[in-house]
This record gives structure tokens, sequence and C-alpha cells, in this order.
């Protein structure tokens, strides 16, 4: 079962993550949001994720392709998850298709992933198994009630943000208990 901490804001949260056996490290690139991050910052979340096991990703809101392309070269990252992008991205770019079931996936590069109308909301939302893989689940997950979901809905991987969160921050003690039920599916 692949694991995604996403809205990480800081390298410290990003090598913990991935330690503790995070596969995917999520940075939102489009300013304006509260877990908004620069490219500075990517850069150095990237690294740490890296360089702790996890793939680094990109998340964009309504940004084109060439913005995308000149982001994650700076930042040194090579996956990302774009909203409202209809446009195709270089080939070298692994993806995140959001909420496109019927998007063409490419073995190993690219993944779907279903989630609510408000990402980020911590709002649980009903979502029926895709026959695209792989997939992942996101939306209101928490360590309570993952494991739940997971059973229900046989995805491939899990995506988290809000429900690792304490007072508005990662907790490195949520992300533990969360990656701990996971994994007990497996």
């Amino acid at each position: 079962m692949l694991i995604k901490i996403c809205g990480v804001q800081d390298p410290e949260i990003a090598a913990f993550s991935a330690q503790a056996g995070a596969h995917f490290i999520g940075m939102i690139l489009t300013s304006g949001y509260r877990r908004s991050v620069s490219l500075p910052q990517a850069k150095e979340i990237a690294k740490a994720s890296r360089d702790h096991g996890a793939i680094p990703v990109a998340l964009f809101v309504a940004a084109n392709a060439v913005q995308i392309e000149e982001s994650c070269d700076k930042a040194g990252i090579d996956c990302v998850q774009a909203y409202r992008l209809s446009m195709t991205l270089p080939q070298r770019f692994k993806r995140f298709y959001v909420n496109v079931p019927d998007v063409i996936l490419r073995p190993g590069c690219d993944f779907l992933l279903m989630e609510g109308e408000i990402p980020g909301s911590g709002k649980k939302v009903d979502i029926s198994p895709p026959s695209v893989k792989p997939w992942f689940i996101a939306g209101g997950l928490t360590f309570e009630n993952v494991k739940e979901t997971i059973l229900n809905t046989r995805p491939d991987g899990v995506d988290v943000s809000s429900g690792v969160e304490k007072n508005g921050m990662k907790d490195r003690n949520r992300i533990l208990q969360f990656i701990k039920e996971v994994k007990s599916c497996e």
C-alpha cells in the first residue's frame, strides 16, 4: 500500500515522514493556500524527501504546463499533481491525475487520485473504486478511519494532509499512527 503525506511545509517533516514509511511527500507550489511553500522551500523539502527514500510531489492549482515545468526544474521535482490542467506535461514527469477515472496511465509513472471537491479540507468523501490502476484515495482520512476506508475501497494508495495535523501543523505522532494503520492492512 502506497502512502502519500501531502501539504508538507518543511524538510524535517518530509524526512520524518519518509523514514516512517511514506512513499510520496507532497507540497503545494501554488501560492495563496494555507500549506503553500516557496520554490526554495520546495527544493529543500524535495531533497529531504529523496534523501530519506520518498518521491517529492509538486502540487499545482490552475497552473499551466510551462509554469509547472519551470517550477519543478527549479525545485528538482519530477512528480506532479496538477488540478485543472488540461495540457499535457512532458513525458519525463510522473503524474497524479485528480478525479479523472478514465485517464490512461503509464505503468510505473502515473497514478489516479480520487478525492473530494475541496482538497485538503479534511472532509471524508464517498468514492466508488475506479477501474484504473494504480489509484489513491484522499479526503478526510485519519488514523482512526484509514483502515476501514482501505478495506472498503481497496485503493493502491492513500493520501493524507489535514488528517495528520494537530492545530494546523503536521504532527509526528499522527503521521506515525496513520502509517501504522495503513501498514496493518498489508
